[in-house]
Protein backbone atom coordinates (compact mmCIF):
# COMPACT_ATOMS: atom_id res chain seq x y z
CA UNK A 1 0.00 0.00 0.00
CA UNK A 2 1.41 3.35 -0.96
CA UNK A 3 1.38 6.34 1.29
CA UNK A 4 0.85 9.93 0.36
CA UNK A 5 2.08 13.19 1.75
CA UNK A 6 0.24 16.48 1.80
CA UNK A 7 2.61 19.31 0.95
CA UNK A 8 1.16 21.66 3.58
CA UNK A 9 1.37 19.05 6.33
CA UNK A 10 3.77 20.22 9.04
CA UNK A 11 6.95 18.23 9.41
CA UNK A 12 8.68 17.34 12.63
CA UNK A 13 11.34 19.87 13.50
CA UNK A 14 14.83 18.73 14.40
CA UNK A 15 14.30 19.88 17.99
CA UNK A 16 11.15 17.75 18.30
CA UNK A 17 13.28 14.65 17.87
CA UNK A 18 14.82 15.45 21.26
CA UNK A 19 11.50 15.29 23.14
CA UNK A 20 11.40 12.54 25.76
CA UNK A 21 8.61 11.24 27.96
CA UNK A 22 8.93 13.14 31.29
CA UNK A 23 8.45 9.94 33.30
CA UNK A 24 11.58 8.55 31.65
CA UNK A 25 13.46 11.62 32.88
CA UNK A 26 12.09 10.96 36.37
CA UNK A 27 13.23 7.32 36.31
CA UNK A 28 16.62 8.33 34.89
CA UNK A 29 16.97 10.84 37.75
CA UNK A 30 16.40 7.99 40.20
CA UNK A 31 18.51 5.28 38.58
CA UNK A 32 21.50 7.00 36.94
CA UNK A 33 22.98 8.39 40.21
CA UNK A 34 23.09 4.81 41.52
CA UNK A 35 25.45 3.86 38.70
CA UNK A 36 27.36 7.07 37.95
CA UNK A 37 28.61 9.89 40.15
CA UNK A 38 27.72 13.08 38.28
CA UNK A 39 30.19 15.89 39.10
CA UNK A 40 29.22 19.30 40.53
CA UNK A 41 26.17 17.84 42.29
CA UNK A 42 24.64 17.20 38.87
CA UNK A 43 22.29 14.69 40.44
CA UNK A 44 20.31 17.59 41.86
CA UNK A 45 20.18 20.13 39.01
CA UNK A 46 20.65 18.17 35.77
CA UNK A 47 17.16 16.53 35.71
CA UNK A 48 15.55 19.94 36.22
CA UNK A 49 17.54 21.39 33.33
CA UNK A 50 16.62 18.41 31.17
CA UNK A 51 12.94 18.87 32.01
CA UNK A 52 13.07 22.57 31.18
CA UNK A 53 14.68 21.86 27.79
CA UNK A 54 12.17 19.09 27.17
CA UNK A 55 9.34 21.50 27.93
CA UNK A 56 10.82 24.11 25.59
CA UNK A 57 11.18 21.65 22.71
CA UNK A 58 7.70 20.34 23.42
CA UNK A 59 6.26 23.84 23.18
CA UNK A 60 4.46 23.21 26.43
CA UNK A 61 1.77 25.73 27.42
CA UNK A 62 2.92 25.25 31.02
CA UNK A 63 6.57 26.04 30.19
CA UNK A 64 6.92 28.96 32.61
CA UNK A 65 5.20 27.10 35.44
CA UNK A 66 7.58 24.16 34.95
CA UNK A 67 10.56 26.54 34.91
CA UNK A 68 9.40 28.18 38.14
CA UNK A 69 8.92 24.79 39.82
CA UNK A 70 12.38 23.72 38.65
CA UNK A 71 14.09 26.88 39.89
CA UNK A 72 12.24 26.68 43.22
CA UNK A 73 13.28 23.04 43.55
CA UNK A 74 16.93 23.84 42.89
CA UNK A 75 16.76 26.75 45.36
CA UNK A 76 15.13 24.53 48.01
CA UNK A 77 17.85 21.90 47.57
CA UNK A 78 20.53 24.58 47.83
CA UNK A 79 18.75 25.90 50.93
CA UNK A 80 19.03 22.50 52.60
CA UNK A 81 22.75 22.35 51.77
CA UNK A 82 23.41 25.88 53.02
CA UNK A 83 21.24 25.40 56.10
CA UNK A 84 23.15 22.29 57.10
CA UNK A 85 26.45 24.06 56.48
CA UNK A 86 25.28 27.06 58.51
CA UNK A 87 24.18 24.75 61.32
CA UNK A 88 27.64 23.20 61.42
CA UNK A 89 29.46 26.55 61.36
CA UNK A 90 27.34 28.07 64.12
CA UNK A 91 27.56 24.85 66.15
CA UNK A 92 23.77 24.55 66.18
CA UNK A 93 24.11 20.79 65.85
CA UNK A 94 25.73 19.06 68.82
CA UNK A 95 27.15 16.38 66.53
CA UNK A 96 26.72 16.98 62.79
CA UNK A 97 27.40 13.32 62.02
CA UNK A 98 24.27 12.31 63.91
CA UNK A 99 22.15 14.81 61.97
CA UNK A 100 23.60 13.99 58.54
CA UNK A 101 21.31 10.98 57.78
CA UNK A 102 18.24 13.09 58.52
CA UNK A 103 19.51 15.90 56.31
CA UNK A 104 20.08 13.36 53.54
CA UNK A 105 16.49 12.14 53.88
CA UNK A 106 15.21 15.74 53.85
CA UNK A 107 17.32 16.49 50.79
CA UNK A 108 15.98 13.48 48.88
CA UNK A 109 12.42 14.33 49.92
CA UNK A 110 12.68 17.91 48.66
CA UNK A 111 14.42 16.71 45.49
CA UNK A 112 11.88 14.05 44.54
CA UNK A 113 8.81 16.08 45.50
CA UNK A 114 9.83 19.01 43.33
CA UNK A 115 10.99 16.72 40.53
CA UNK A 116 7.68 14.87 40.59
CA UNK A 117 5.81 18.18 40.56
CA UNK A 118 7.59 19.25 37.37
CA UNK A 119 7.11 15.83 35.75
CA UNK A 120 3.43 15.75 36.68
CA UNK A 121 2.93 19.22 35.19
CA UNK A 122 4.69 18.24 31.95
CA UNK A 123 2.87 14.91 31.50
CA UNK A 124 -0.35 16.55 30.24
CA UNK A 125 1.21 18.51 27.36
CA UNK A 126 3.36 15.49 26.49
CA UNK A 127 0.30 13.24 26.16
CA UNK A 128 -1.32 15.81 23.84
CA UNK A 129 1.91 15.89 21.81
CA UNK A 130 1.87 12.08 21.56
CA UNK A 131 -1.77 12.10 20.41
CA UNK A 132 -1.13 14.72 17.72
CA UNK A 133 2.05 12.99 16.58
CA UNK A 134 0.27 9.65 16.20
CA UNK A 135 -2.51 11.34 14.25
CA UNK A 136 0.02 12.65 11.72
CA UNK A 137 1.33 9.17 10.91
CA UNK A 138 -2.04 7.53 10.29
Amino acid sequence: MTSYRIIDEPRLKKSQQLIVDPTLIFFAAMLVPMLVNIPLYGKFWLPFLWLMLNSYFLGSPTFWRECIYSVLGICAIAGVFFGYDYGIKTEFFASPKDVAPYVRVLLNAVYFITLYLVVFTQTGPYSVYQYVRQGQHE
